[in-house]
């Protein structure tokens, strides 16, 4: 006759692994709820952060095209004043004479100074 021996170890050791098991679990669904809670508090501030910067960005647009009318309206009025009509205005506002005769020096090659 055979006389066989057991043990009862996987029973041992299933109810450890069991526990072990469920302390795991614990821990993943806790690890796993704040790292959830963390990505979408992080992707509202992204949020946030993206829909400021377009908001800047269309602001800084519209303050670009206000600034370039402005300065087409400058170059219009600078060449409004530069004109010939406004110069004859502005020297007969300021009681020069015309002038009819020029007269020119005449410098004579003896009365220069040579080096």
């Amino acid at each position: 006759m055979n006389q066989i021996s057991t043990l009862n170890f996987p029973l041992l050791i299933n109810r450890s692994f069991s526990f072990k098991l469920k302390f795991h679990l614990k821990l993943f669904w806790i690890f796993s709820f704040l790292l959830i809670t963390s990505l979408f508090a992080f992707y509202i501030f992204q949020f946030n952060y993206l829909t400021s910067e377009n908001y800047q960005i269309k602001k800084s647009q519209e303050k670009i095209e206000e600034l370039l009318a402005e300065n087409e309206n400058l170059g219009i009025q600078l060449t409004k004043l530069n004109s010939l009509t406004s110069l004859e205005n502005l020297i007969s506002g300021q009681n020069f004479e015309k002038i009819d005769k020029i007269d020119y020096i005449q410098i004579l090659d003896s009365q220069m100074v040579k080096q």
